[in-house]
């Protein structure tokens, strides 16, 4: 999907890794970690640029999804809620974030 953000277009096709948010059963679904929701998802992407975006995705009709802009520190702490292995350009956050 392309957004534009500022004046520039950004292809989340071309992102070079991405993150679905993690999910946890609530008993009778399965919600998002961060969005604590079953309709609403996200998504961090990394591009070669080395910039990190969240997607914000619905499932609900009518609803558009979004893109914004996250920094390091933001998209370390994303990944470390979602339980994930930070990359080795974000590693050095995560003594700073989970203390």
């Amino acid at each position: 999907m392309k957004y534009r953000i500022q004046n520039t277009v950004v292809d989340t096709k071309k992102a070079e890794q991405s993150w679905r948010e993690a999910e946890d059963s609530d008993g009778r679904n399965y919600v998002g970690r961060i969005t604590k929701s079953q309709w609403h998802f996200q998504k961090l992407l990394r591009f070669k640029s080395g910039r990190y975006f969240i997607e914000h995705l619905s499932c609900v009709q009518g609803e558009a999804d979004s893109l914004e802009e996250a920094t390091h520190e933001e998209a370390a702490l994303w990944l470390l809620q979602c339980g994930a292995k930070l990359p080795g350009e974000l590693q050095h956050l995560e003594r700073k974030l989970s203390a």
